[in-house]
């Protein structure tokens, strides 16, 4: 049997920080969505724009290092 490798990669994002079925999201201009992962929740950035920097797990989520204005 094969173990197969974590597909996850650095990114930086940047688009709309929303709340979305009890949990968050980031909504990009292009229109992409990422559910994000994240220890602590900057209420102050919700409905914000936000530049997002982590790891990119598969094509959704994104577990959160760093968040701010953008």
């Amino acid at each position: 049997m094969q173990e197969s490798t974590a597909d996850h990669r650095q990114c930086c994002q940047m688009g709309r920080l929303v709340a979305k079925n009890s949990c968050f999201a980031l909504r990009c201009d292009d229109g992409d969505e990422y559910w994000l992962e994240m220890d602590r929740i900057p209420h102050h950035l919700i409905d914000q724009h936000v530049r997002i920097d982590g790891v990119m797990y598969g094509k959704s989520l994104i577990s959160v290092a760093g968040i701010g204005p953008a």
